[in-house]
């Protein structure tokens, strides 16, 4: 799929790593794509500052939201009375931002190993897509297809990401007052202008 992505849609995507690996995320969420495509220039962003959404506005509401957590565990840790984010901030305060990133332990061969297999600098890992990042992705294709149009761009991206629906990413454009279908039908004249 990743072929059919034009140059500022693959931009796009690393940037969206990029801006997850800086706020100590450990997956690449709807909400890093929607801070990528906020700040790289073209029509997508364009119309997304039209709608009264920056990529400061973006950041902070990503900040504001926390980390992602899958809601069961969320759920199920508040009905015992433990505060996931509070738990989440005193340990990255005691121990360093990756504390709770298992990732880069090797329990099974203990301690020593662990330290000894440690790359000094871990940003070379590439850190994975969240489900609704991924069905954001495909759903860009999908929007892609249906307009008729060969590439991907990050109109396509952010199409897809409206599609979903139900991401982080949309969390924060209705926090933002944007309107779904406003946004989309714009985004969608955006691209038929363009070809």
């Amino acid at each position: 799929m990743f072929e059919r992505f034009t140059r500022e849609a693959r931009s796009v995507v690393i940037d969206a790593q990029g801006h997850a690996r800086r706020l100590g995320h450990r997956r690449i969420g709807t909400e890093h794509l929607l801070l990528a495509i906020a700040s790289a220039p073209g029509p997508a962003s364009d119309l997304l500052g039209a709608a009264g959404v920056t990529p400061s506005d973006v950041e902070s509401d990503i900040a504001t939201l926390g980390a992602p957590a899958r809601s069961s565990d969320r759920d199920a840790l508040a009905s015992i009375g433990i505060d996931l984010d509070r738990v989440r901030d005193a340990a990255s305060a005691t121990f360093g931002a990756d504390a709770l990133d298992p990732s880069d332990r090797d329990w099974s061969r203990g301690r020593r190993a662990r330290h000894r297999r440690r790359p000094a600098d871990r940003t070379w890992r590439h850190l994975p897509f969240s489900e609704r990042a991924k069905t954001a992705l495909g759903l860009a294709l999908r929007e892609s297809l249906r307009l008729g149009t060969k590439a991907i761009t990050p109109e396509h991206v952010l199409l897809g990401v409206l599609r979903e629906g139900r991401s982080r990413a949309c969390e924060v454009l209705a926090a933002r007052h944007v309107s779904f279908p406003n946004l989309r039908a714009r985004l969608e004249q955006s691209l038929r202008a363009a070809v």
